[in-house]
């Protein structure tokens, strides 16, 4: 049982991650026509001390638009996980280091 409570203690993070947008681009959550061209972006942000510090990351779509050089995107996908490497990393530090990765999915309009 002591083990459980300790294994617990060193896996678990307040980790914020936030997904926003400027407003520059036309950001679509479900699908649209014409935006046929798929990709997939990954992402990882870094997090101390249990996750408290920084206590939030911003992750702007309007830049990952920018770097396609799409002007609209549509049917976004996000998801946040921690790769296993990043896991281990974590436990080693005892929580200290927090690395949180994330895969954003869209459809992109040029």
């Amino acid at each position: 049982m002591f083990l459980l409570v300790v294994f617990s203690a060193l896996t678990v993070s307040c980790t914020t991650l936030s997904f926003k947008s400027y407003g520059e681009f036309p950001i679509n959550i479900g699908p649209r026509k014409f935006h046929g061209e798929i990709q997939e972006y990954v992402g990882e942000k870094d997090f101390y001390l249990w996750g408290i510090i920084p206590f939030e990351h911003k992750v702007y779509i309007d830049t990952i638009m920018k770097e396609y050089d799409f002007y609209s995107v549509a049917n976004i996908e996000i998801e946040e996980y921690q790769s296993t490497t990043n896991f281990i990393l974590s436990f080693l530090s005892l929580g200290l280091y927090v690395p949180r990765n994330y895969r954003v999915k869209f459809y992109g309009k040029r």
